[in-house]
């Protein structure tokens, strides 16, 4: 027997009893349970020769659960596969109420669990992530935080070109990839939450990235909400790579500016997105970030008439 919808099928008045075969992962034998019965369904996870009305089968069935299934099948029972179940069962949970009774509960063994749902949207999955607390270990430090980082890697890492997935998702670098190459900026807000971790960097590299953090911040897709978190941080390194970026709005750039000394100086005059009044204040600075400036600025009708003449020079290197 085909089965086409389970929805229908969990409505059907004579689907009362569900057997489950096979390791469930993803959800916990108590959170299946509570669930059915609210829809007048009793879940069973052992064979008892009773009458069954509909199979769920996992992927990961034993020798003695495949004999069951068998078993089963030849009765007329109809079956469906785990992941199926578990799409239904997202899709019935509210988003909010779920979010709320996990911030609630702090059930970090449960929020572990669905985090490796693959039936979760993006939007409701990043919501999640960001709930999980990492203990103050590293991304692959424990079982644990192993398991969600590679949830996150295996739903969010897009691969060019043939690679080995398995090596690939078990590196530190693939967080970095994935902070460089995103253009959601919720998902580069939750990434904030992620351990931090170092990259290698030579010496003379002073002011290139060195960690999961700052490669974010270099990243224009980056929100408000997440720039405002690194500028509160008052560190000197993350203005400096702020003041690079695209994405900073006006009162942001001056956040880094008034606080600033020469160096992220140098690097808002390398800002793409300069706004005008900034641009004006740091025709006022030293020379050299006068060049700068006059070098990497788009220079409009607008910005040339607040030129002095004394720095048309620079205004051939553009």
């Amino acid at each position: 027997m085909i089965i086409k919808n389970l929805e229908t099928i969990l409505r059907n008045p004579h689907h009362k009893k569900i057997l489950f075969l096979g390791k469930i992962l993803h959800l916990s034998q108590d959170e299946i349970v509570k669930f059915l019965a609210k829809k007048g369904i009793t879940a069973q996870f052992v064979y008892e020769d009773e009458n069954i009305d509909l199979l769920i089968i996992s992927s990961l069935l034993n020798p003695y659960d495949e004999e069951i299934s068998y078993e089963l099948y030849d009765k007329g029972v109809p079956d469906i596969k785990l992941e199926r179940f578990e799409e239904y069962y997202v899709k019935e949970l509210k988003p909010n109420a779920l979010l709320m009774s996990l911030k609630l509960s702090n059930d970090q063994q449960r929020l572990k669990r669905l985090l490796q749902t693959k039936a979760f949207d993006d939007q409701t999955y990043l919501k999640l992530f960001k709930l999980y607390n990492w203990r103050g270990e590293g991304v692959f430090d424990n079982n644990e935080n192993r398991d969600v980082t590679l949830s996150f890697i295996n739903r969010f890492f897009k691969p060019q070109g043939v690679v080995n997935h398995t090596d690939i998702a078990h590196s530190p670098a693939t967080l970095i990839e994935i902070a460089l190459s995103s253009d959601n900026p919720e998902l580069l807000e939750s990434m904030t939450k992620i351990p931090n971790f170092k990259t290698s960097a030579r010496k003379q590299e002073e002011w290139k990235p060195k960690n999961l953090h700052e490669f974010i911040a270099l990243n224009p897709n980056i929100s408000t909400t997440t720039i405002e978190y690194f500028l509160s941080l008052q560190s000197s390194r993350f203005d400096m790579l702020l003041a690079l970026n695209a994405a900073l709005k006006e009162e942001q750039q001056f956040t880094i500016y008034n606080r600033a000394g020469s160096e992220p100086k140098q690097h808002l005059a390398k800002n793409p997105n300069l706004s005008l009044s900034l641009f004006k204040e740091l025709l006022q600075e030293e020379e050299s970030i006068v060049a700068t400036l006059l070098t990497h600025q788009k220079i409009t009708k607008e910005y040339f008439s607040v030129i002095p003449k004394e720095y048309y020079r620079y205004l051939c290197s553009n």
